[in-house]
């Protein structure tokens, strides 16, 4: 299902910068679209497998405060990919798109854990979600920096 997930945002992505649809409404539309899929997803787990999210157990703040921090944190990096991708033409930001977009689905469908589902959104905002973004910038700074200066193919 991650993978599924992952080919429909990736060719969404690539077809929506064939068809013209303009960089800042490709970045703010896709993006809440994304972020707002995948923490609906996240949620939707939890509320259908998970015991429940329990408001007298976990606190309305402990669960909204970091899921709104962590759709933010997804918004960050589908604009960032956009921007490589539409506006510097790098093909490694759909790629690491494809990648993240797996692993966040596949990670957010887990059930179960000795921490709960909480400690884990807290453990991919404070520590995956700022990785992924130094990743996305390493990458598609190594391929812009092979491409202007190895291939010299700008």
């Amino acid at each position: 299902m991650a993978v599924l997930v992952a080919l429909v945002v990736t060719v969404g992505l690539v077809v929506a910068r064939r068809s013209g649809v303009g960089f800042r409404r490709l970045a703010a539309v896709g993006g809440v679209a994304y972020a707002g899929t995948l923490v609906g997803f996240w949620l939707v787990i939890r509320l259908l497998f998970w015991r429940r999210l329990d408001p007298e157990l976990l606190g309305f703040v402990l669960v909204f405060v970091p899921l709104t921090a962590v759709g933010l944190l997804l918004l960050g990096q589908w604009c960032a990919a956009v921007v490589a991708f539409v506006r510097y033409r790098l093909s490694t930001a759909v790629a690491w798109v494809f990648g993240l977009t797996t692993f966040t689905v596949d990670a957010f469908a887990m059930l179960g854990g000795e921490g709960g589902p909480v400690i884990f959104l807290l453990f991919w905002l404070f520590v995956v979600g700022p990785a992924s973004l130094i990743g996305l910038l390493a990458v598609a700074s190594g391929e812009y920096l092979v491409r202007t200066h190895l291939l010299g193919s700008w």
